[in-house]
């Protein structure tokens, strides 16, 4: 039930993430009403993001096997640290906070034609 609850809080933020989007591209026009719309879903996007990581590291620390990341990257006698380090990893790829090998290997020849 934690995992769908999870699900969800992840499904939410992400259309509020959107709206967000979509609300940003029109504050150009000095709307100030519309700047805070889009301060307040934000807010609530990132709310609900950072609940529904909670969850996961709970359903992960608890060992529940019924979310399929948990049954393939842990199992009961893991350490604590490793299994929220699982989901922190996670976490980080879904929303693209790390760069893709592409862009990682091509930055040192970048940095070697600036200098």
């Amino acid at each position: 039930m934690i995992g769908e609850v999870s699900h969800f809080f992840s499904i939410l933020a992400s259309g509020l993430f959107f709206l967000s989007f979509v609300f940003s591209t029109r504050t150009y026009n000095g709307n100030h009403n519309l700047e805070l719309l889009v301060s307040r879903v934000f807010s609530y996007g990132f709310s609900f993001i950072l609940i529904s990581f909670l969850l996961y590291v709970w359903l992960a620390i608890q060992s529940d096997f019924s979310i399929r990341y948990i049954a393939e990257h842990s199992n009961k006698d893991l350490p604590i640290f490793y299994k929220i380090s699982s989901i922190l990893l996670i976490i980080f790829f879904d929303l693209g906070l790390v760069n893709d090998a592409n862009v990682s290997s091509t930055l040192p020849s970048l940095l070697i034609n600036i200098l």
